[in-house]
């Protein structure tokens, strides 16, 4: 099974490409024979309205293990559970691999993220973070994800723009597809509450 978790000014249909499903991770995956789950992250999507339940890191990792073994209680786990991030999902994926539970992660792929930030992104995210409150996702925060644009297909910053508004707490492809006759990539996302 594969875990997917989001950086921040999207949500888990990142992994999606609902705007190009033929670059979808997780139809791709589901097609290829995986299980493929993504989560929204705390505070992203589905779960923004439950903010106040995930304050600690605790909270957080506790309430991203209890949706994949939800998600477990229906689907194969295959061989195990392979965690892989994306930007400041990383930060996720590292406190669950370091929580007591993630000793029977498979691996633990980490992209998107530097070992230091960027100037202009640290003068964007940083002051907003000492007031005490969340950076904006305006077009400071977009220019700065999405861009140079020529690395992206085209619509995937208005399609990412769009999936924030999305309200799915999980957007997940369960794979295989379900009938030899169907068509690469023809499992459908489906979401979890």
């Amino acid at each position: 099974m594969v875990v997917a978790l989001h950086g921040g000014a999207v949500t888990s249909s990142y992994f999606d490409a609902p705007a190009h499903p033929r670059l979808s991770l997780l139809r791709t995956g589901a097609a290829l024979g995986f299980t493929m789950i993504a989560l929204d992250r705390p505070g992203y999507g589905a779960s923004a309205a439950f903010a106040d339940r995930m304050s600690t890191v605790a909270d957080r990792v506790g309430l991203a293990y209890a949706a994949v073994g939800e998600f477990l209680t229906r689907r194969s786990r295959g061989v195990g559970v392979f965690l892989m991030a994306h930007s400041m999902g990383c930060v996720l994926a590292l406190q669950m691999a370091a929580d007591e539970q993630g000793a029977d992660l498979l691996r633990l792929e980490i992209a998107g993220i530097g070992r230091r930030p960027h100037p202009k992104s640290a003068a964007l995210m940083d002051a907003p973070l000492r007031q005490g409150r969340r950076p904006e996702h305006g077009p400071a925060v977009r220019e700065m994800i999405w861009t140079p644009d020529h690395l992206y297909p085209d619509g995937a910053a208005a399609a990412a723009c769009r999936a924030r508004r999305d309200t799915k707490a999980m957007t997940c492809a369960a794979g295989p597809p379900r009938s030899p006759r169907s068509p690469p990539g023809s499992a459908s996302p489906c979401g979890i509450a």
